[in-house]
Formats: C-alpha cells, sequence, structure tokens
C-alpha cells in the first residue's frame, strides 16, 4: 500500500475538500478547534483539476457550518514570509465578502483559518499556536469573530507512541502519510483518519490525477530548488563583497598584491583591477 503526500496542495485539497466525505474535513476542524461540528458545505468542493489548468486552481478549503461561521484550511508548504499577513487578508476577505447590501453587522459571523505549514514562523515552541485579537491590559478575547491557527509541522517531533490525542493523530498524519506502510495500529478508531487514508492511497487515484499529482511534486521540488540556489548564490555574493573589502583595506595599507592574493584569494588579476579602481 502507497499513499500519495497530504503536503502535496492537490492532495491535501482532495482530502480535505471532498464533498463525499464531509466527514473528514469535521473531524478535522472538531479536532484542532474544539469545536461540535455536525455538519459543514465546502464552499470550493475538490475537482480533480486538468494540467493546463493548474496555474488557475484554489488550493486552499472553505467550508461554512449551519450557523454561518466560516473556516479557511490551508497547507503551505514553501516559506513565505509574509504567510501570516496572507492568512489575515484571506479572513477579512472572507468577513467581510458576508455582508451583503443593506444588511446589518450583526449578521456577520466568525471566521477561522488553519494553516499547516511546513516552515517555522512563530518564537513559540508549541507546534499549535493559537491567535485572537486581546485586549492589552485586561488580556481579554472581546473582538471575537477572527481566529487563526497555525501549525508548524517542523516544530511536531512526535512518534507514534507518544501521540496524545485526535489531534497529534491529524498531525502526524499530514506530515508522515506518505510514509506509512499500512494504517498505523494509532490510528484503528480514528475514522475520519481512516477514510482521509483511504484518499491519498495511490491505487484509489485515476491515472489523471496521478499526473496532476506528480506536477504539483515537481513544481514544489523545483520552488525549493530556486530558493536554494538564491540563499546559495547570495551567500556565495556575500563572501565575494567581503573578499573585495578586505583587499581594498590591503591596498591602502600599501600590502602588495601577491600578499593580498593570499589572504583573500582573489586572482592577481582581480586584484589589480580592484588597485585601478582605487586609484
Amino acid at each position: 500500500m502507497k499513499y500519495i503526500n497530504p503536503k502535496n496542495d492537490i492532495a491535501f485539497k482532495k482530502i480535505f475538500a471532498n464533498d463525499k466525505k464531509k466527514n473528514i474535513l469535521i473531524g478535522f476542524l472538531n479536532a484542532v478547534l474544539e469545536k461540535n461540528i455536525v455538519d459543514v458545505t465546502i464552499l470550493n468542493p475538490f475537482q480533480a483539476p486538468k494540467l493546463k489548468d493548474l496555474k488557475d486552481t484554489t488550493l486552499d478549503v472553505k467550508a461554512r457550518n449551519k450557523n454561518g461561521e466560516e473556516f479557511i484550511v490551508e497547507m503551505q508548504v514553501q516559506r513565505q514570509d509574509f504567510f501570516y499577513k496572507r492568512a489575515m487578508y484571506y479572513v477579512s476577505k472572507s468577513y467581510s465578502q458576508q455582508l451583503k447590501k443593506g444588511a446589518q453587522y450583526d449578521k456577520l459571523k466568525p471566521v477561522y483559518f488553519i494553516g499547516s505549514i511546513d516552515f517555522i514562523v512563530f518564537e513559540t515552541k508549541k507546534h499549535i499556536s493559537k491567535h485572537l485579537i486581546l485586549d492589552v491590559e485586561t488580556n481579554k478575547n472581546e473582538l471575537k469573530d477572527f481566529e487563526f491557527i497555525f501549525i508548524e509541522l517542523p516544530k511536531f517531533k512526535k512518534k507514534p507512541e507518544q501521540l496524545e490525542n485526535t489531534v497529534d493523530k491529524w498531525i502526524y498524519f499530514i506530515k508522515e502519510a506518505q510514509n506509512f506502510k499500512g494504517i498505523p495500529k494509532e490510528f484503528e478508531n480514528e475514522t475520519e483518519i481512516i477514510d482521509a487514508l483511504e484518499e491519498i492511497n495511490s491505487f484509489n487515484l485515476t491515472e489523471e490525477q496521478l499526473a496532476v499529482y506528480e506536477y504539483w511534486e515537481m513544481e514544489e521540488t523545483k520552488q525549493r530548488d530556486i530558493m536554494q540556489t538564491a540563499q546559495r548564490v547570495a551567500k556565495e555574493e556575500g563572501k565575494i563583497e567581503g573578499k573585495i573589502e578586505i583587499a581594498k583595506k590591503m591596498l591602502k595599507k600599501g600590502s602588495s598584491i601577491e600578499d593580498v592574493a593570499e589572504m583573500t584569494e582573489l586572482s592577481i588579476d582581480e586584484i589589480e583591477k580592484i588597485k585601478i579602481d582605487l586609484n
């Protein structure tokens, strides 16, 4: 049995935006938010996109319960320095769009954002952090309609035998399911997680769905390579700039070109050019 990676954006939406398996999303929301949601309407249900349409695919999951509360669930693998700002934008946009022309403000309902992220953003050592609007003096949450939950996957270090509750099991599923050989015994009583595993069982995917999944995996790998290359180049350029500055200082103090070359590991030609620029 082979499972595809739940962190893949397409796979994540296949799991949590499945209109025929809404129990999966409901189970996840109830575990993370500690609520008792009975039913939801998935506002953007999953439809396997064509390869040519991938750039226009919406990859977050949006849902609403019978009380009108809205939920935004997202998976983000590549690091984004302003991811939390995007989360606030999504929540505020979802909140403002609830109010139809002529409607009263009391019709506005809370919006919850749950972001599973494969990088570290916050200082807390905990892998789950909740963010509310609080009064700075009383620390009370009197502006109640926005709530942000971030799950920082790199901070989650628990092994199967250490999983304490359903939330732990969901996070372990998201982080490690692609490495499962079968259904872990720790999940035997977790119906929603077992259903989620069925959704990412590669044998249950069509050839087209697998092609889309593999394309997205390659895109994520490419973006990761681009980022790592940019970081390496910036580091190397920083080193060269440092060597040039050292060379300038040594030349100004009268050091020979040979001595500067030995100290900085720059070529004789490079140092001669630096010396010309100084004159």
